[in-house]
């Protein structure tokens, strides 16, 4: 239906106990809407004063001319009379060039339909407007409720990581270097990689050198996301690595949740991303120009490097995963400092008996890769290994921002967790 135009008039009209046009106290009087050249005109006012008036239904269209040569269509109504007077407001809407629609309402009927909308406005207000523009949802679901679901949920993996941990607690430490290498294949230049898809699960990124022996741990946290379908396995992945160094004593950290998983293994980044603990020199300048390469691709710094290096405070290697054997520290499950006051404390020497080099404690028990030893013949990383080495505290605000800026590396419009 096409709207030429709509034209409103007031008059007033009086009530009447009938219905019919007959009614005892009415007059009888004719509207008229008048349509010019196809489009219409404006309409007579026919009352200016309170007075007696009826509305009518259109009975019959005639057309006729102005002065002007004008094509007029005239559509005469027969009065319906109505008790009380009232203001009316009356639109002819036209259909086509035959039909006229007329449509006659009251002032009180328009003012009770717009009582009607403010009320539903009003309600509307009070249901959502005390939540700021952020909290609400299209869908009619609150952000804020989505959220407070994501931190059930987020409580629920917890619980699941921490008994994962109380059922064999050498997994913490794996679960740590599992966090490390979904989050350190970033590069910053090419802004691939990192945690943001969780394609550390894809066989041909376990198959990675650096990955060795991964693959248990990834199938061991399969039946915790299983339980846990809403969480991603990059947020999962991400958050298990935090929940271990915490639950093993070490700092309080933020988290940010959201990645969206790759489904494709297409995403996963070429071999090589990872640092290597031996460029061929040992603890030469290869080894050590090498670490910087890693971690500088990334956006860290040194300072950066020797705090993320501090987690080797925790676990050990094994044979046959990366190829070297044993602990660096006498508290492999234990999340400190100690890494910095044994790497610097103690005499490292070559041990012999391994089939890949690495260095061991005066003890035998105890060992470091030609990657750690470089952080004491490098002037620029020494000096915050004798800084951590001496306060705890300073390490674990450094490691603490450190780590969290790997686990966001590759990843935008995180949201934070509140624990």
């Amino acid at each position: 239906m096409m709207m030429i135009k709509m034209m409103p008039t007031t008059s007033k009209i009086r009530r009447s106990s009938s219905l019919t046009s007959g009614g005892s106290d009415t007059h009888t009087h004719s509207n008229r809407c008048v349509a010019r050249g196809g489009g219409f005109s404006s309409f007579k006012k026919e009352q200016q004063q309170k007075q007696k008036k009826s509305i009518g239904t259109f009975r019959s269209k005639s057309f006729s001319s102005d002065d002007e040569g004008n094509k007029l269509l005239i559509m005469n109504s027969t009065p319906n009379p109505i008790e009380e007077e009232e203001d009316m407001i009356e639109y002819c809407v036209l259909k086509s060039d035959e039909d006229l629609i007329h449509l006659s309402l009251t002032k009180r009927d328009v003012f009770r339909a717009l009582v009607g909308i403010v009320g539903m406005v009003g309600m509307s207000t009070v249901v959502q407007g005390s939540a700021p523009p952020f909290a609400r949802a299209s869908n009619g679901e609150s952000s804020l409720n989505k959220a407070a679901d994501s931190e059930k949920d987020f409580k629920q993996l917890r619980k699941d990581v921490k008994a994962l941990m109380e059922k064999d607690a050498n997994l913490g430490p794996t679960l740590v270097r599992l966090a490390w290498h979904s989050s350190g294949t970033y590069d910053k230049m090419t802004q691939t990689g990192g945690s943001s898809g969780g394609t550390i699960r894809f066989k041909e990124e376990l198959a990675h050198g650096g990955n060795a022996g991964l693959d248990k741990m990834v199938a061991a946290l399969e039946p915790i996301k299983e339980r846990n379908p809403k969480i991603s396995y990059a947020d999962m992945y991400a958050y298990a690595g935090k929940v271990a160094i915490e639950e093993m004593g070490g700092p309080t950290m933020e988290f940010k949740y959201g990645r969206v998983d790759e489904m494709d293994p297409s995403k996963v980044t070429p071999n090589g991303r990872l640092p290597d603990a031996d460029k061929g020199d040992h603890a030469g300048p290869k080894t050590t120009q090498g670490l910087r390469d890693v971690f500088y691709r990334m956006g860290f710094d040194d300072q950066e490097i020797v705090a993320l290096s501090g987690a080797h405070a925790l676990g050990r290697c094994h044979a046959d995963a990366s190829g070297y054997v044993g602990p660096w520290s006498s508290t492999p499950l234990l999340f400190n400092n100690s890494y910095y006051g044994l790497l610097k404390g103690l005499k490292w020497t070559e041990n012999t008996k391994t089939k890949k080099f690495q260095y061991e404690d005066p003890s035998g028990q105890l060992m470091m890769l030609p990657s750690d030893i470089v952080l004491l013949e490098d002037e620029n990383f020494k000096k915050y290994v004798d800084v951590y080495a001496k306060d705890q505290k300073k390490f674990f605000a450094d490691f603490k921002n450190a780590f969290e800026k790997l686990e966001l590396l590759g990843t935008s419009g995180l949201n934070t967790l509140k624990e």
